[in-house]
């Protein structure tokens, strides 16, 4: 073999070498990328967020709220994270604030977002330990309804990207409930106006 085509040859298989590591480094479907173990669902959860009370009535004007409940048959889990829904055209000054069920708790995530009426908030155990209670309040929610409402029902809601996590593995819920608020009437009775002769 010439020196020629022992160079082209060469050039060949370190030009392989090379399109083998960039894909490999920067194409993370490529097959000869490393797997990354995605965390395993716990399968069998019997798993449920809840609002207590599920109905209520409510005061336009006057200041209300309401606990975001969690219970399970199976391991209590170390992380929530909660997405919410609610009508921000009917219920102002939303916040929400950590529930009983982790005694020690970090809040990871707090956001309302007015305008799109989305509560996202995360809360884990501070010490990563799986925490014995199995049924409690994760959240307290605050409200105050508008004062001119022109809805008589509105809803409160779990959107899909709510979770937990058992340290590593994925909790899945069994159940999600959303809560309904009755409006109750303001109105007074109008006083009758007598002719004067």
């Amino acid at each position: 073999m010439s020196s020629k085509t022992i160079i082209v040859l060469l050039f060949f298989f370190l030009s392989i070498c090379a399109f083998v590591f960039v894909r490999t480094t920067y194409d993370k479907t490529s097959p000869f990328a490393p797997s990354t173990v995605a965390p395993s669902p716990i399968t069998d959860s019997q798993t449920s967020l809840s609002f207590s009370p599920p109905v209520m009535t409510i005061t336009p004007g006057v200041p209300s709220s309401i606990a975001i409940m969690f219970s399970t048959q199976t391991t209590a889990p170390t992380l929530i994270q909660l997405e919410l829904a609610y009508d921000p055209m009917v219920l102002t000054n939303v916040a929400i604030q950590p529930g009983n069920f982790f005694p020690n708790y970090n809040v990871t995530l707090n956001s309302v977002n007015p305008r799109t009426g989305r509560i996202s908030f995360a809360i884990e155990s501070a010490s990563g330990k799986v925490p014995q209670n199995k049924t409690d309040s994760i959240a307290i929610l605050t409200f105050i309804p508008i004062n001119e409402v022109w809805k008589r029902q509105t809803t409160l809601s779990f959107l899909p990207k709510t979770m937990m996590r058992v340290q590593n593995s994925l909790l899945p819920l069994s159940a999600t409930s959303a809560a309904t608020f009755t409006f109750l009437s303001t109105a007074t009775p109008s006083a009758s106006i007598q002719p004067t002769r």
